[in-house]
This record gives C-alpha cells, structure tokens and sequence, in this order.
C-alpha cells in the first residue's frame, strides 16, 4: 500500500511504514522530521510557487469581482445596508481574502501532490482546533483556528473527487508555556489611559487657535501616539475608544458613548437576513461558479456556511454599533476617525458609520508598516475600507495613488503624506539616550560585534496571494540554514529577532537554536526597535517595517530577498547596495557569510520632515465643509 502522510503536527512516536511518502506541511513538523532523521518533502514545493504565480493576476481580477457580486446582492436585498452605504466585502475584505487564499493555496498544492503520484490512502496528522474553525478566524477576527482547519477541509473533497480514502489522525497538544502576560498588560494600559487623560485636562487650559478639531482615536498604539500627543498639545479634542466605551481625553476622560450589542428590529428583520444569506448560499447561486473552477470540485460546501454564519453573527450585529458610533459622530462633532488597523467587529462598525451618505466624520488609516514590495493585497488592507490614508513618505504616496488610480468608479480612500514614526527613528543608532536604555534589551554574551538576525514572518502566519511572501515549510529551511552558518561565526555576538509577544510553545526556530546549543545565538521577543543603539549589523530576509526602521536609524544591514518577488524599483533604489536576491537557501547563506567578512558602512535614509497632520485634517474638513 502506498499511503501519502501529512503532516501539519508530528505524532510522538511517528514511524512511517515502507513505501510511506511523508510530506511536511508546518515548520513543527519539518524541526522533528530532521530531528528524527527521516525523509520528507515539504508543501508548497517549488512547482506549486511557479503555479502560484502564474494564477496570481488573473486570481486576483477574479476575487475582486467575486466580492462586487457578493455587495451586490446584498444591498438589493437589504435596505439596512443600502441605507448606510455599506459594502461588507470591501470593509473586511482583508480577512475574506485570507480565507479564501488559504483554500486556493491549501488546495493548488493538495492537488499538484497528488498529481505526483498514485496513492491508496492519505492520512493528514494534525492538532486538535478551536470551536469554529474557519468561522474562528474572521467572525472575532483573531489569527488563530484557520490553519489545520483548512487542511482538515480540503484534503477530504479531493480525495473524494479522486476516489482515494481519507483519514485523519489528531495528535496531543504540547503543554503549553507560561507565557500569559494579560494582567501586567492591562495595568500598562489603564496607566496610559491615566496618563492621556492628564494630559488632555492640561491641554485644555490653552485653548486651540482657530476652530478645533474632533478627532477619535480608535487604539493608541505606536503609529498614533505621536498624533495623539501633538493634537492634545494644541488643544483639539480627543476622544478614545477603549474597548465598549469612548471617552473624551479633551474633559477629564468623561465616557461619552457605552456601545451595546443589540440586536436591531424584530424578527421579521433577521428573517431578511437569513433569507439574503440562503439565496446567496443555494447551489444555483452563480457565486460559486469561480470557486468551483478552482480545481474542478465543489468549493460551496466549504464556504456556504461560513458566509452564512458571517452575516448572522458578525455582518448583522455590527449594523447595530454602527449606529451608535453614527449618533456619537453627529453628537460630538466627529470630523475625523483615526486608526492603524482593523482587527474587531468594534472598529469595524466606526469605520463603517463614516461611510453613511449623511455623516460628517471621515475614517482614517495611519500606516502601521511599511514595505517596498507591490502588493495588489495591501488594497483591500490600506485603500477600500477608509477614506483617507496616510503613509511615511512620497514613495509610499507615489505607488498607493497610482494603484488607486487603477479603480475607477470605487470608493477609494485619498492618500497623504506624513509619520510620526519615522522622525523619531531618524539616527536612532547614535542616539542611545533617546531610547532611554542604558543597557540593550537583553544581557549579551560578549563584547563581540552584534548582528541581530530579523526572523520575517510569525510560524503560524497566513500564507496569502497577491504579495510577496514565503510558504512556512520553505521558509523554515531557509532559516535553519542561515542559523547553522551563525553557528559556526563565533566571531559576531548573533541575535535571533523573532515577533514580540508571549508564545503558547516554543517555535521551531528556538527549538532548533537550542539544539545548536551555540553560546553566541540568543532569542530576542523584545521589540526590533530596542536593538537600533546596540546593533552592529542587520540582517532581514523580508523586506517588511524592520528595513525602514533599520535605514532610518543607520545601521548598516544586509536585505536577502528571493528572485521573483516584485519590489517597487523607486524603493529599492534606496537601498540597492544593500540588496542580495538568492533562489536557494545555500546561496542565501553565501551572501550573508561573504557580508560577515567584509568592513560596512551605512548612511542613513533621509526622513522627511515632520508633515503637520492636524493642518492637512483641517484642510480636508474645510473642504467637505464648502463640497456641495
């Protein structure tokens, strides 16, 4: 019996049979596979990335009308969202998209492995998930859920349009890390509010000049502190969403609105809805004439339900907060919504309420990464859901308007220039006393040079389409190799940066630095930008947010980018003495060996001036003001 073994987790105890093809899906998998020595192939293999981007295009011309059918036949169908001018596809399109790539890719490579060879019985290991699998993940919106749930999905389907045996086999979760760091989270939080409040209340003894602006911040993160500090500093009022509540900073932190998730009208209203949803979800639908094309079998079982389930539980409820916002906004004298991302059904409903035909306030985005790759995706992100955008530098500005210009017709947002991120990161690596860190993030083994090592993707992050990007498999290879040649350096004190944040199980990254038992090699979680003062030398494999943050401080690094990835060439040119592409891991880890050997200097990227934001804002609601 030939049997095809896949692995998104590895079994303790796993012994594959004879005649057993062993195909790694995970990086965990792929550590305890060349932990064990046995042979495996990894998904996606090469073949599948050149299939990949041969679909890419098309797929995404494809996807995008895909969504215009769905808001389509929605709004004829319900007044609700007719009335407020919401198309729920293009509000959360982003995360529509990854489920979507995540069946496109998942399948591709399912049915190229196939193709390979004939096979009796496949048997897909994987862990156990979460209550709700694919509906986890864009009902609450949280990355988690999706990954073995995917697999979980679409091997069954093919295998049955092949008439091949299906079984699947749940390994045992690993006891988790102690890496809960809620409550002391929470206390920094309410002292940051404490602290946003007071300044507000002193910000409101010196009166603005001219007319003041209403700005409502929804998070308080990096990107928007800078704005936050600037607009109390010159008296403009703020409000701040915290969670189910919106304060005004402006008078003291008084709540002004506690939104309630109600459930709007009677029944007859949810009936509507549930039958809108039942229409759209019938096998007749026309909808599903693209997904089935995908590999000639029925995609609409796997996503019927959950677009179903969507507009029950996140679409239908999140009409109702909206509102509230919407009262808020004309109540307040709201002229501008302002946020970094959108990752809840709270902050979707604000950004929703901006688009009524009626309203006043304008939903903005701040830029919260950076990134010289062309990406088609970063629309449906930065583009379809707001109004207005606004990005570190006239590059930036240059591409994302040359892309909105490609939508005729579409509510697009207009794109701005100016960061308080990016000033602040200017010189950073001569200026230690800025940072305000006497000693670097963590104690260091040696007085020997530092080269901190940018890991570029999380373990478990979304693999989707129309952006550059690595599968995890590919990419753990790639590491391991580069990690072994730090190894052998013993010359350079070597960082290993992976994603700030508490862990439930050590990565396959740590596992493996741990194994090479290398007294040289430490695992970082601080933020990247800790190490600007105290690096020596970068090193990236991703061209993301670390690279300007790198630039921008002077420090010098090395950028190994694969061939065939699209990079803008007016951003690569800013940094094209210190790029490298590579097709194989080995060449990777030759340019990087090469580079340890060799003396580096490094100017830094010239930021652009401070941009005064809080006039541009101005300048726009004067405008709408005067707009017939």
């Amino acid at each position: 019996m030939t049997r095809l073994i896949l692995l998104d987790e590895y079994p303790p105890g796993f012994a594959p049979e004879p005649g057993d093809h062993v195909v790694s899906l995970t990086a965990q998998a792929s550590y305890w596979l060349d932990r064990a020595g046995q042979p495996y192939a990894i998904a996606p293999d090469a073949g599948t990335e050149q299939a990949l981007r041969q679909r890419e295009e098309r797929y995404w011309q494809e996807q995008l009308a895909w969504f215009d059918d769905i808001d389509v036949h929605l709004q004829e169908r319900l007044e609700a969202l007719r009335a407020r001018n919401i198309r729920p596809t293009m509000l959360y399109g982003h995360y529509w998209k990854i489920m979507l790539d995540q069946l496109f890719v998942r399948g591709l490579e399912s049915s190229l492995v196939l193709n390979q060879r004939s096979y009796d019985r496949v048997v897909l290991w994987t862990r156990p998930q979460p209550p709700g699998g694919l509906d986890q993940f864009v009902l609450p919106m949280k990355r988690h859920g999706l990954r073995g749930g995917v697999w979980s999905r679409v091997w069954p389907v093919l295998c049955a349009a092949r008439g091949i045996p299906f079984e699947e086999q749940i390994a045992p979760n690993e006891p988790a890390v102690n890496g809960n760091h809620g409550p002391a989270q929470a206390r920094h939080e309410r002292s940051r509010e404490w602290a946003w409040r007071m300044l507000g209340w002193l910000s409101s003894l010196r009166p603005s000049a001219g007319s003041p602006l209403v700005l409502l911040f929804l998070e308080t993160n990096r990107d928007l502190r800078g704005l936050l500090r600037h607009a109390l500093s010159e008296g403009h009022r703020c409000l701040l969403s915290r969670g189910q509540r919106v304060i005004d900073l402006s008078h003291g932190g008084r709540c002004l609105l506690t939104l309630h998730e109600v459930e709007e009208g009677a029944a007859s209203l949810r009936a509507r809805w549930h039958a809108a949803a039942q229409e759209l979800c019938a096998p007749a639908s026309p909808l599903w004439r693209w997904p089935d094309s995908w590999f000639g079998v029925p995609m609409r079982p796997l996503l019927a339900d959950h677009l179903t389930s969507w507009m029950a539980s996140e679409l239908y409820p999140m009409i109702s907060l909206a509102d509230q916002f919407h009262a808020l906004y004309a109540q307040a004298g709201v002229d501008f919504v302002v946020t970094s991302c959108v990752n809840h059904r709270t902050l979707s409903a604000a950004v929703a309420a901006c688009h009524r035909p009626n309203s006043r306030a304008r939903s903005v985005l701040m830029a919260h990464g950076d990134g010289p790759d062309e990406a088609p995706a970063w629309d449906l992100i930065e583009l379809f859901p707001y109004q207005h955008y606004v990005v570190p530098h006239v590059e930036f500005a240059d591409y994302f308007r040359a892309r909105r210009a490609l939508y005729p017709g579409r509510a697009v947002a207009q794109v701005h220039v100016g960061s308080y991120r990016w000033p602040r990161l200017a010189g950073l690596r001569r200026d230690e006393a800025g940072l305000g860190l006497r000693r670097p993030p963590m104690k260091l083994s040696s007085a020997r040079p530092v080269v901190v090592y940018v890991v570029g993707r999380p373990e478990d992050a979304f693999r989707y389409l129309n952006k550059p990007d690595y599968s995890e498999t590919a990419y753990y290879r790639l590491e391991t190799a580069l990690l072994r040649l730090f190894a052998r350096r013993s010359d350079y004190t070597f960082v290993i940066q992976l994603f700030p944040g508490a862990a439930t199980r050590p990565t396959a990254v740590e596992r493996f630095v741990h194994d090479l038992g290398a007294s040289h090699l430490s695992i970082s979680r601080a933020p990247f930008t800790q190490w600007l003062s105290w690096a020596d030398r970068v090193i990236m494999d991703t061209p993301s947010t670390p690279l300007y943050e790198t630039a921008l401080a002077g420090v010098p690094f090395r950028l190994l980018v694969p061939r065939g990835w699209a990079l803008r060439p007016t951003a690569v040119s800013q940094f094209a003495a210190s790029l490298s592409r590579f097709t194989a891991p080995e060449e990777a880890v030759a340019i990087v060996d090469q580079y340890l050997d060799q003396p580096v200097s490094h100017r830094p990227l010239a930021a652009p001036a401070q941009a005064d934001l809080l006039q541009t804002f101005a300048a726009l609601r004067d405008e709408a003001s005067v707009t017939p």
